[in-house]
């Protein structure tokens, strides 16, 4: 059983969280458009947490459905439990936030729209989202990439409510630099002030976002 759970199409190893000795990863199973979640337990054996159709369905209750046959699709993307239990994903095709909680089960708390209706708010030419890696911490906030803007989103994980907590504009004016590109992931410190992304633009580098204050203090460690 273990080798069978090891030769499974897993999708990366960078959205792999372990809770309880199980590590969950994300899968495109057998196809393009037919993604799912795992949960591995430490003896190998696998079994199927969130399907395509629970995915879809979650979508069609948030009034964000797509042409039939569209399907669920994992590329980049990531998943994180917060300290309650609660498990979060962001998923390719629909480019929305979703969470799996025992007793509501799963929902998109958060729409592709809900997102764009934000970031034009900064850049009026962006007409879709691309949200990736998420830190949780033990708050009420949810920490985003998301990758049109190149920004930092703060959302309400129980609202869902969508802000903007670091414009590209304040990464460029912060750092003296022409462009920040957000997309190689995001993590929160143990004391939950610090908020550490990687910049993936020319040659690459680690940003510090201090997150204590009333405004975000941003600052390069490593580049």
């Amino acid at each position: 059983l273990f080798i069978v759970a090891i030769l499974l199409p897993l999708e990366t190893t960078a959205s792999l969280q372990i809770t309880t000795g199980d590590m969950w990863v994300v899968d495109n199973a057998e196809g393009e458009s037919t993604g799912r979640i795992l949960a591995i337990t430490p003896e190998g054996d696998a079994r199927v947490t969130v399907t395509a159709t629970d995915i879809d369905n979650a979508r069609t209750a948030a009034n964000d459905t797509f042409p039939e046959g569209t399907g669920v699709r994992f590329t980049d993307n990531d998943i994180v439990f917060d300290h309650y239990g609660n498990f979060y994903f962001t998923e390719s095709v629909s480019d929305g936030l979703f969470r799996l909680n025992e007793n509501t089960g799963l929902q998109q708390i958060v729409r592709e729209s809900d997102i764009v209706a934000v970031t034009q708010l900064y850049d009026s030419e962006i007409i879709s989202a691309t949200p990736e890696k998420i830190a949780a911490g033990s708050g009420d906030s949810l920490y985003i990439t998301e990758l049109e803007l190149d920004a930092i989103l703060e959302i309400d994980r129980v609202t869902g409510e969508v802000s903007v907590l670091v414009s590209q504009e304040d990464f460029t004016t912060a750092l003296s630099t022409s462009k920040v590109q957000v997309n190689g992931g995001i993590a929160l410190s143990p004391d939950e002030t610090t908020l550490y992304v990687v910049n993936d633009y020319g040659d690459d580098s680690l940003i510090k976002i201090d997150i204590s204050g009333p405004t975000p203090v941003i600052t390069e460690l490593v580049g």
